[in-house]
């Protein structure tokens, strides 16, 4: 029976990461590679994840939660026609008894692998082009884009790379401080030559709070990464709820008369944009199949795309997760959550499994939990024999 049990372990965890490396497959399809055929790595994927899921036997004690996933992955594929949301269930519930340290450097090294073989096929001038030249803004600008359909691609393929480092980098890991500036200096590099507002703001604050970690104490350093986290997320929640609810004045486009004209400025027309979408489309609960136009703000574009039951999900997720990490001290985690947040401002990725580092956080969160109690007991066990 015991044996019996082991190969279908063994056959969920192989199910599983072929899932995973489906998953990663998809995610430069249309930012780097233009493919159309996608869709067949998506299946496969959830398939295999859904295998997996029914391998374990966790799925007979916990069936009820399982079925409430499905049946609210199936309702949101029906009014979007899209399975992200299925996708993500699928990826967290068979991922449940995964390491997630595993499967972070899995996507660490898949991404990177991406961004430099998206680089070299365009240094040889075998796919797209080095450097992009249009108005982006107002003006006329020649940015970095490697390979990539839009430099802002190549920013948020980078900021990935460098933020899954950054969480790596924190566990044991031999040569930490070298590798962390050879990665801070290839990744901001590339961010920079960008010229991605979003991308140079998210990178700044990673590394503030990789300084706050490294300087101060423990408890002052997680409540400070606490509260960024917190704060990052708190502030685009409130603003898509007055957004929703509240009548919004028009900037003064090119005139800068108020703060509201400031903001707006600064984001690059995104507040305004987010704040016109949401009053056109309030309040359907499991999202909608096409919006014209759509914010690129990814808390209101997620609440519009997905519906405000996963913009609340999400939302209460985030900060269930800040605290549970600010409680067991996982400032890695915390560093994930706030730059998350931070690049969601001008990203609409928040409903996809394999690009927002969040879902991954996820990932074996159980089993985290449990191995920090365990090690917490065992402290004071020690403490107590130690009296």
């Amino acid at each position: 029976m015991s044996n019996s049990l082991e190969i279908r372990k063994k056959i969920s965890a192989v199910l599983f990461w072929i899932g995973m490396v489906c998953e990663l497959i998809v995610t430069p399809s249309g930012y780097a590679f233009g493919w159309y055929h996608e869709k067949v790595y998506i299946v496969v994927g959830m398939v295999c994840l859904a295998l997996s899921i029914l391998c374990v036997p966790e799925f007979k004690k916990n069936w009820k939660l399982y079925c409430i996933c499905g049946a609210y992955g199936l309702a949101c594929y029906h009014f979007q026609n899209s399975a992200l949301i299925l996708r993500i269930a699928l990826a967290i519930l068979a991922g449940r008894r995964q390491k997630r340290e595993h499967v972070v450097r899995f996507f660490f090294y898949g991404t990177l692998l991406i961004v430099v073989y998206t680089a070299v096929l365009s240094l040889l001038g075998l796919h797209n082009t080095v450097t992009m030249t249009d108005n982006f803004r107002s003006d006329e600008e020649t940015r970095l884009c490697l390979g990539f359909y839009h430099p802002n691609s190549l920013s948020f393929f980078t900021y990935r790379v460098f933020i899954l480092g950054c969480f790596l980098l924190d566990r044991d890991f031999k040569w930490k401080t070298l590798c962390f500036w050879l990665l801070t200096i290839f990744c901001g590099t590339l961010i920079v030559m960008s010229v991605s507002k979003m991308g140079i703001a998210a990178l700044l604050l990673t590394l503030f709070m990789c300084a706050i970690k490294r300087f101060f104490p423990d408890k002052i350093s997680g409540m400070v990464l606490f509260i960024i986290s917190v704060a990052t997320a708190a502030v685009q929640m409130i603003m898509v709820l007055i957004f929703m609810l509240l009548p919004i004045p028009q900037p003064n486009f090119g005139e800068q008369k108020n703060l509201w004209d400031l903001l707006n400025k600064v984001t690059t027309g995104r507040l305004w944009g987010a704040a016109e979408v949401l009053q056109q489309n309030r309040f359907n609960l499991f999202g909608i199949k096409i919006v014209e136009p759509l914010t690129e703000m990814g808390f209101a574009n997620t609440n519009i795309q997905q519906g405000f039951v996963f913009f609340v999900l999400y939302s209460a997720l985030f900060m269930i997760l800040c605290i549970k990490a600010n409680k067991y001290r996982d400032k890695s985690a915390q560093a994930v959550f706030a730059g998350s947040a931070a690049y969601s401002m001008g990203e609409s990725y928040l409903a996809y499994f394999n690009k927002n580092p969040l879902w991954l956080m996820l990932i074996g969160y159980e089993n985290l939990i449990e191995e920090k109690v365990d090690e917490r007991y065992k402290e004071r066990k020690d403490e107590k024999d130690k009296d």
